[in-house]
């Protein structure tokens, strides 16, 4: 029988590495984009942008939601039981390790998508560097992705992979029988998501 997971089998695995913190960040920063004014990511409304930008702003609110809860899962599942907690660290260990021999500092790569962040929050920033600066966070974002993803597809990392997914599933079901249909409700949002950012690409809100 295939995991309900088979989609995005990577997913689990990847909870609380740092493509979480990419995703975890990013998407407030698409947030704070679209409204400038916003102080920090949470303070983020969508009474000040158009109807297009408010819905994309919803879904990016709606789907950190249903991430973290299943961030705070994952994270008492591991403190529940040190044996996972010490089976996820090495397996970021190794996988940094892997992205490094095939020629990505992940951790130069996450020091500067810090400093992105830091100067999006900035209110004062102008609307073109922003912009900017927001593609350029998103390009980063994607050139990590991607070799995260390589470096998830070596034979060993792949075991290694299965491995955690299934003891980190196995942990998180018994902190919160919920965890299956939160991580439905994750993927459906991330559709939901995908094509609305597509949209918004292809349909740029016209300057006033």
């Amino acid at each position: 029988m295939k995991s309900m997971f088979s989609l995005r089998r990577s997913q689990v695995a990847r909870l609380a590495g740092a493509a979480a913190l990419f995703a975890c960040v990013a998407l407030p920063l698409q947030a704070m984009a679209a409204s400038p004014s916003a102080a920090t990511p949470t303070e983020t409304t969508t009474q000040s942008v158009p109807p297009q930008q408010s819905s994309l702003l919803q879904l990016q609110q709606r789907y950190m939601a249903t991430y973290r809860t299943l961030m705070q899962i994952k994270a008492k599942a591991e403190h529940d039981d040190p044996a996972l907690a010490k089976q996820s660290r090495l397996y970021h260990k190794e996988l940094f390790a892997t992205m490094k021999k095939n020629g990505t500092d992940p951790q130069k790569m996450i020091a500067s998508f810090n400093s992105m962040a830091a100067k999006l929050k900035d209110k004062r920033l102008p609307q073109a560097k922003r912009q900017a600066l927001l593609v350029k966070a998103h390009e980063e974002q994607m050139r990590f992705l991607a070799a995260e993803h390589k470096a998830m597809q070596e034979p060993a990392m792949r075991a290694a992979g299965k491995k955690l997914e299934a003891a980190t599933l196995a942990g998180m079901r018994k902190v919160d029988s919920n965890t299956n249909t939160l991580f439905k409700k994750l993927n459906a949002l991330k559709g939901q998501l995908d094509k609305a950012q597509v949209k918004a690409a292809q349909h740029p809100p016209t300057p006033k």
